[in-house]
């Protein structure tokens, strides 16, 4: 048997990280990403411990480890400063502290942790179709690439991040603030309340499922939260 082929969809830390750990098993890996550069655009970003565990099975352990550890406790407070979760000294309980890094030099460490000719820049996917043996053909704007495995992650635009952090801001309001103002019989607790649900249905039909139902469900957890935590 010859060597097995992967194309991964998108050039993100999730497909970066998939391709070099593939590729550190034996596999040729081909990474399509339809941008023209790794920018390296965005803000930190914290490593958990399993992350960085992660990380180093695929021998990347000392290029992240430049992070700067986290010491203390994670997690969330409300405004008056109660805690609403919290996981503790990571140090202490799991053998390594968190650590945080750019985004930018996640995924410069991970692109340059490739083969040489792996990244394919500007390629971008548009379908995929079976073949003979269990391969499929994998249909990209450089033509086709036959693989016998095909991983897609998914990314985020700035419209769409905006569009998420939108949603997730009119659900936390609703939930905190619509239900008062609904019984009082007023005009703006309906129309928040409303305007709250139409926009989080619209992202579920126009918008990748994964990061757009996580944040507004997050968001409504968290303003549940601080309502149970007011009303204790």
């Amino acid at each position: 048997m010859g060597v097995r082929h992967a194309v991964v969809a998108g050039g993100g830390i999730g497909g970066l990280t998939a391709a070099v750990a593939l590729s550190r098993r034996g596999w040729r890996v081909t990474v399509c990403e339809r941008a023209s550069a790794l920018t390296g655009t965005g803000a930190g970003i914290v490593l958990a411990p399993n992350a960085l565990r992660a990380l180093e099975s695929i021998g990347l352990g000392p290029a992240v480890s430049a992070g700067e550890p986290l010491a203390g406790v994670l997690g969330l407070r409300t405004p008056d400063g109660a805690w609403l979760s919290r996981t503790g000294a990571t140090a202490s309980r799991y053998g390594l502290p968190a650590r945080a890094v750019h985004r930018g030099f996640l995924i410069d460490t991970l692109a340059a942790a490739l083969p040489p000719g792996a990244l394919r820049l500007g390629v971008s996917v548009g379908g995929v179709d079976e073949a003979a043996e269990g391969a499929v053909v994998v249909r990209t704007s450089a033509g086709e690439q036959r693989a016998d495995a095909l991983d897609v992650t998914h990314g985020m635009s700035i419209a769409m991040a905006l569009f998420a952090i939108a949603c997730g801001l009119l659900m936390l309001a609703a939930v905190r603030h619509a239900p008062d103002l609904v019984r009082r019989r007023t005009a703006f607790g309906r129309v928040s309340l409303v305007a709250s649900l139409a926009a989080f249905g619209l992202a579920l039909l126009l918008l990748p499922a994964p990061p757009i139902v996580i944040l507004p469900v997050t968001s409504c957890a968290f303003a549940l939260s601080l309502r149970r935590g007011a009303a204790a």
